[in-house]
């Protein structure tokens, strides 16, 4: 393969177009034949790599679409790109409509696409993500926009106020994301940017959900002459709520000092509580029941708010 055309490839991967093909100085019989040799393979119609040994990712047919017509990843393939959600059976990509571009599987079209909209992402031309996370909505229901919408935020791709405002510019009849992006953001919590993981923020809204007032997040206080940093804290009812991950807790050290933490809370008058991610994702009012509860009994003393039943 000649320098050119590798360094295209190494660019794209390692894919090429025609175009690039003729511009590296190798005539269309020659690429003719190189397919016929199973030397080349066609991935999309006037894009090829050569003949690997295992079979293309997901990433590399998004790409060979997004060249095929001059495109970019759009809705659920771009929310993938930024490792928002899995990535959809078929690439969907957007194109500026016109004549040329034949109706296909996964190919979108539009009047304007407006340069601001886009990026690109791990090497391939992509819509922006306040852009990206208002067309997957589409195709999403409620709670899994919430999900994408509260994954954006905590990993910093947009603030609450820039998705917020996108999404009403782009708001139409022939985008139905955007209300649904417009609604889960109506629901966030205040706080929610300061999550420090997508895990983070599923307790943040759940408490939110159950009535519960606003947390403090990474709440600092000294217990047992040890400054401790709280995962999500009610400081004036000595209430916690500590996410438990697998890996992080996993470690002997970590372990030990997470018992140490918690019998040095509870001597000071703290109420703990933990909770998972797989008890979260099973039935977030079960899990936090016992968390419920100890605010109703501790908040009802001290005159404060009742959470929801």
């Amino acid at each position: 393969m000649p320098f050119p055309l590798h360094r295209s490839a190494r660019r794209q991967h390692a894919l090429f177009t025609l175009d690039q093909a003729r511009s590296a100085g190798i005539a269309e019989r020659t690429v003719r034949r190189n397919l016929a040799r199973g030397v080349w393979e066609e991935i999309t119609p006037f894009v090829y790599r050569a003949a690997p040994a295992a079979a293309s990712d997901w990433q590399q047919e998004l790409h060979a679409l997004v060249l095929s017509v001059n495109g970019l990843a759009y809705g659920r393939s771009a929310t993938a790109l930024y490792g928002l959600t899995p990535s959809p059976r078929t690439p969907e990509v957007l194109v500026t409509r016109s004549s040329r571009n034949r109706p296909r599987p996964g190919l979108h079209s539009t009047r304007t696409l407006p340069r601001a909209d886009a990026t690109v992402v791990a090497g391939i031309p992509a819509t922006m993500p306040a852009r990206s996370i208002c067309d997957a909505a589409a195709s999403m229901n409620p709670p899994a926009v919430v999900r994408l919408v509260d994954a954006a935020v905590v990993r910093g791709f947009v603030t609450p106020p820039g998705l917020a405002r996108r999404a009403a510019e782009l708001t139409n009849a022939k985008r139905p994301g955007c209300s649904r992006v417009l609604a889960a953001l109506a629901t966030q919590h205040p706080e929610l940017d300061r999550a420090r993981n997508d895990w983070e923020a599923l307790v943040i809204r759940a408490v939110n959900e159950l009535g519960l007032p606003s947390p403090a997040l990474s709440h600092p206080v000294m217990v047992a002459d040890q400054r401790r940093l709280l995962d999500l804290a009610w400081p004036d009812l000595r209430i916690e709520l500590e996410f438990d991950g697998y890996r992080p807790h996993m470690v002997r050290e970590v372990f030990d000092d997470d018992r140490v933490r918690q019998n040095a809370l509870v001597a000071s008058g703290w109420a703990v509580f933990r909770v998972t991610s797989k008890l979260l994702e099973g039935d977030p009012r079960a899990a936090l029941a016992p968390l419920v509860e100890a605010f109703r009994t501790r908040g009802h003393k001290s005159g404060q708010m009742r959470p929801k039943l």
